[in-house]
């Protein structure tokens, strides 16, 4: 299932490198995907979106878009460390901040 969504996602992060920093652009181009795939309509994506039948859950595809930004630097958007220090997954310099002495 998450296949499509890996493939996607890299599409998108290649050719829009605002959507490094916005999984929400990533999340619509999957679900339009989908919805074309499964002929569902614009006016029926909310119904489908909140029963989970068919649209990739908007958690997988936040996963997958973190995972691909991960494992691929060269698709990482200008917030993407910021973003690895507040989940804690790595520390700030605390020289980072500092003002320079000399």
């Amino acid at each position: 299932m998450s296949n499509h969504i890996t493939r996607i996602t890299k599409e998108v992060l290649l050719n829009n490198k605002e959507a490094r920093d916005n999984m929400m652009m990533v999340a619509k181009a999957i679900h339009d995907h989908e919805m074309s795939f499964f002929g569902i309509s614009k006016k029926n994506y909310y119904d489908y979106l909140f029963t989970g039948k068919f649209l990739s859950s908007i958690k997988t595809i936040d996963r997958v878009w973190r995972r691909v930004q991960e494992d691929h630097e060269n698709l990482r958007g200008k917030e993407w460390e910021e973003r690895q220090i507040q989940s804690g997954q790595i520390k700030r310099n605390i020289f980072d901040k500092q003002p320079s002495l000399f």
